[in-house]
């Protein structure tokens, strides 16, 4: 089970409303991290403890709350109090929106059943507000009059391994690199270059229409596409009677296939590899969580002419038609989140951004 699509992570965090109350994004420059991030660890621990005795099971066993593997984005820092000191994470992020948390999958009716009778409940220094369910998440509202503010906490429900902790791809596909985020750069843009990249190698395919009264249809793709479940082979060639590949005017045609008839794979060796050509060394699976890592990875292993395939559809990523908002009430501040993305391809990968001033224009006229 896996949360968002792609468009859905790139949103700003932060942005629920339950009636006419409104989530606040935490003011670093106003309250203590260490303060806040204490009370809310300490009545999360609350909330985990009165689910458990609902339902037999606890949502975060001790060890993810140790190792804080319970929580997914920029949040996993945010809660670094060892790691990261305080100047120093306010330094990347001055302010703080939701609170982004990862549970089972399978506890998605127990949690909902919880939700709907936690309503004005007080855990710790936290009073539920309410939620909003979405996907498979559930947005939560709470109240910490001790900081004067409504916090939105998230509840992502994503598939867990028999260890108790969310699978390695879980927290992959919702992470946020401290490196990224040093440079300005948000955990959507890793995201999105990871949809780009399998788009290396596109060619001309026809697409064969799934009725008799439906029509042919010609694409350029790669054949291949990366997304929250996972690296994942899209078509599949249309044999002729002698089991060889149908050709139409000399362009190969292919079927769509579903997603059940197509698992995405969430090995993250294989991923590395179907979108590298390589099995990669135990750094080059790390890497594969930064974008910044990513970059030097595309320098080492894509041509030239791949890179500027891939450069191209993460542009279209960011400006092109139906691409997502990362803020969604200011067309200035989504520009310099975004910018600052294009901005860090075209230094490490050689290109220049004004090659893009067209499209960029473009999707700001309709913003």
């Amino acid at each position: 089970m896996i949360l968002k699509t792609f468009k859905q992570f790139i949103v700003e965090g932060g942005n629920i409303k339950i009636g006419d109350v409104s989530a606040d994004r935490i003011d670093l420059s106003k309250i203590d991290r260490t303060k806040i991030v204490n009370a809310i660890t300490n009545s999360l621990i609350v909330v985990n403890k009165a689910f458990e005795n609902n339902f037999g099971l606890p949502l975060w066993n001790d060890e993810l709350f140790n190792s804080r593997q319970y929580l997914s984005g920029s949040a996993f820092h945010f809660f670094d109090l060892k790691s990261i000191s305080n100047a120093d994470f306010v330094k990347v992020k001055s302010n703080v929106g939701d609170i982004d948390t990862q549970i089972d999958g399978n506890q998605y009716d127990n949690v909902k059943r919880f939700l709907d009778s936690i309503s004005g409940k007080k855990f710790g220094i936290m009073t539920n507000i309410g939620y909003k369910a979405g996907g498979n998440q559930f947005i939560t509202l709470w109240k910490l009059p001790d900081f004067d503010i409504n916090l939105q906490i998230d509840m992502e429900m994503v598939d867990f391994g028999a260890n108790g902790k969310p699978t390695p791809f879980s927290q992959f596909i919702h992470s946020s690199a401290w490196k990224d985020l040093q440079s300005g750069i948000k955990g959507v843009a890793h995201k999105n270059l990871m949809r780009s990249l399998p788009q290396k190698n596109v060619k001309k395919i026809l697409i064969r229409a799934k009725s008799v009264k439906g029509q042919d249809k010609e694409i350029l793709t790669s054949g291949t596409v990366f997304g929250p479940a996972g690296l994942r082979i899209k078509y599949a060639p249309v044999l002729d009677s002698k089991g060889n590949q149908e050709y139409v005017n000399n362009i190969p045609v292919y079927t769509e296939l579903s997603t059940s008839d197509s698992k995405g794979n969430q090995e993250l060796k294989e991923v590395f590899y179907g979108i590298f050509g390589v099995d990669p060394s135990p750094k080059e699976l790390i890497m594969m969580n930064s974008f910044i890592d990513l970059l030097q990875l595309m320098k080492k292993y894509l041509s030239s002419s791949e890179i500027t395939t891939v450069t191209d559809y993460m542009a279209n990523t960011l400006f092109g038609k139906g691409a997502g908002k990362i803020v969604s009430a200011d067309k200035q501040k989504d520009y310099q989140e975004k910018i600052i993305i294009l901005k860090s391809m075209a230094k490490e990968l050689g290109f220049d951004v004004d090659n893009y001033n067209g499209l960029i224009t473009s999707y700001y006229k309709s913003f």
